[in-house]
């Protein structure tokens, strides 16, 4: 992989920060995938692989 991240994993770079800073606390409902995306600037699909990586990797929980 080159230098630069693949978007997804900037954003889930950036959401994985929000959640260690305390903006989003544990257990708390987030915005939706759609707000989140027009936040960050990126299309949800590329919003959906970001919180698909987080989610693999423990950082937060996908609820039906």
């Amino acid at each position: 992989m080159s230098d630069t991240k693949k978007l997804y994993r900037q954003n889930a770079d950036s959401i994985a920060a929000d959640i260690d800073s305390g903006r989003y606390k544990p257990g708390e409902r987030v915005t939706t995938d759609r707000d989140l995306a027009l936040q960050s600037g990126v299309s949800r699909p590329t919003l959906r692989a970001a919180l698909s990586a987080l989610e693999n990797r423990g950082i937060i929980q996908a609820k039906p």
